[in-house]
This record gives structure tokens, sequence and C-alpha cells, in this order.
């Protein structure tokens, strides 16, 4: 049986050895104790959010190979994916994202705000309106048709905010122009002039 301060110590040192990518100490730390693999903080992240929050790709792969939980929600319902397409929006690095799309992440998983992983690439899509992190997501069978909280599909984010390229890349992919959010627009309601 595991005490209280036991888990919380191991954590703890969980967390501390993912955030520095430490590959040796970690090894060490799931042989004395396999279920750090999947211990939560606070805000319900596992190890592999953290390392896919810290860009430590090497650890991420070393998680998953050890039988981490890909598509594992933290309290926000976000997943591993979810951080992981909002920091190739913001690092400009797919290599973490499309790791966990090979290694049978959730692409459709909502989060909170019920917002997939292709929501959140064009919600965070940078100032080029860069299309580059959506296309992973696509290629992977995410469906682009998906609505989120507010009856919004990838299109109409994208429409809202007048990432073209982005646009068409959907439509290419076959997101359907007609279906109406929660305010009853389509893509050709949501454009802003």
């Amino acid at each position: 049986m595991v005490t209280r301060d036991e888990r919380d110590h191991v954590e703890v040192i969980t967390h501390v050895y993912t955030k520095k990518n430490n590959l040796t100490e970690m090894e060490l730390l799931i042989k004395k104790w396999k279920w750090a693999l999947h211990v939560r903080d606070i805000n319900g992240r596992t190890p592999l959010h953290v390392a896919v929050t810290h860009g430590c790709l090497e650890m991420v792969k070393f998680l998953i190979k050890k039988g981490a939980d890909v598509s594992a929600p933290d309290c926000g319902n976000d997943t591993p994916l979810h951080d992981a397409v909002f920091h190739a929006n913001t690092r400009g690095s797919l290599d973490i994202m499309q790791y966990l799309i090979k290694s049978g992440a959730d692409l459709d998983a909502r989060n909170r705000d019920c917002n997939s992983a292709l929501h959140i690439a064009v919600l965070f899509a940078d100032s080029y309106r860069d299309i580059g992190v959506a296309i992973p997501l696509l290629k992977g069978g995410a469906d682009i048709n998906l609505i989120n909280g507010d009856g919004d599909t990838a299109l109409h984010i994208a429409n809202r905010r007048r990432y073209s390229s982005l646009e068409e890349c959907l439509i290419k992919a076959g997101a359907d122009p007609n279906i109406k959010n929660k305010k009853g627009e389509t893509c050709l309601n949501t454009k802003v002039y």
C-alpha cells in the first residue's frame, strides 16, 4: 500500500525528472513505482502532459514506450495532444504533435470548451495563418466538421479570424461550409469584415 506522503513525493519528483528530460532517473523511478508513469499533479496533468508542455521529445517517446496514456485528459479535459498542438503553434515545432498522432492519440478528444485538437490548431494559428499544424491532424483523420461548445467547426473559426489559407485548406479537406453554429450562423455569416 502506498502512503499519501509517498505518492505526493513521487508526483513531485516524477514531474521534476520529466521537465528536466532526465530519462535515467525516470527509468529508475518507474522501475520502483510503475504507477509513477500515470501520477497526476493538482491539475490532473500526467508526466506525459509535462513532457509535452516542456518540449521534451525524448521524454515523450520514453513515456509512451513505457505505457503512458497518450489521450489522458487533465482536469480541463486537455489531452497531451491539445497541449502539443498549442505548443506547435507557439514554438513552431511539430515533432511532438506528430509523434502523439503516430502513437494513437485521440484526434477528436474535446477539452472543457469542447475544442478538439483541430479547433486548437486554428484558434492559436500564428500571424502567418500557418496551415502546417492543421495538416497532420487532417491527414491523421481528425473530424473536420466536429463542433465545439459554441457549435463552431474549425472552418467557422478560420473564417471568423480571416485565415484564408486555413479556410482553403479546410474546404479542400472536406469541411462543410453550410454547418450552422449555435447562433444559426454558417461560415458565410461568421466572416468579420
